[in-house]
């Protein structure tokens, strides 16, 4: 399956990990916290994951969508040079979000990544909107959660042959004109109980099984 939309990421990720009530009720989220209706919808569907979050920002140790980077739990976004940070590096290099302020429903957003890489840059376009970062960063993250290591991960890695999102992130050697082609590939198998983490057109060494991530899972719900 392709993966279109956060419906679709949620109906992904309640297969992935077997559990149907992955998301938050609307009252759930401070009606005085102003967000795109795109970030709010995806609170909605899968805020339940985002469990952990806050200590994931003060310890490091890793949340469900919060392991390698975290994207944004439900509450007041962080605004550094007028970018509401959506999506931020885990020792706080770099981030992506939106100009604050922007109420459309799903604006596009802005990334300093180059500025770490090669300085002097700034926030750029990222070359997408908000709902692709989530769900980039969101798959991203399922695969660092679930994360297994194996001796043959080039062989597991290559039954992961159907590619369910394609989107853009950033770009590992973050050199050249690297937002006009999607960084960041997921793939998974026949059976959906692996993903693969591609980067750059390549395998990146990342690859997680449901069963490890479901039972990582269960502290947090």
């Amino acid at each position: 399956m392709t993966i279109l939309d956060i419906d679709g990421l949620t109906d992904f990720l309640s297969r992935w990990y077997a559990v149907t009530d992955i998301g938050l009720p609307s009252s759930a989220i401070d009606s005085g916290v102003i967000v795109p209706e795109t970030l709010k919808l995806a609170w909605v569907k899968i805020g339940r994951l985002s469990a952990g979050y806050e200590e994931w920002v003060r310890t490091g140790n890793p949340s469900p969508l919060a392991c390698q980077d975290g994207l944004a739990a439900p509450g007041p976004l962080l605004v550094r040079d007028g970018i509401a940070q959506v999506v931020t590096e885990n020792q706080g290099n770099w981030s992506i979000g939106y100009k604050d302020g922007d109420q459309t429903i799903d604006p596009p957003v802005f990334t300093d990544f180059l500025e770490q890489e090669i300085g002097g840059v700034g926030f750029v376009p990222l070359g997408c909107n908000l709902s692709d970062l989530i769900i980039t960063s969101v798959l991203s993250e399922t695969v660092f959660f679930g994360l297994v290591s194996s001796p043959s991960i080039e062989e597991l890695a290559a039954e992961c042959n159907e590619t369910i999102w394609t989107g853009h992130y950033y770009n590992a050697v973050g050199k050249g004109d690297v937002f006009e082609v999607p960084s960041h590939q997921i793939r998974t198998n026949n059976e959906e109980n692996m993903l693969c983490l591609y980067w750059g057109g390549k395998f990146s060494g990342f690859l997680a099984s449901s069963s490890k991530g479901r039972e990582r899972l269960k502290p947090f719900l």
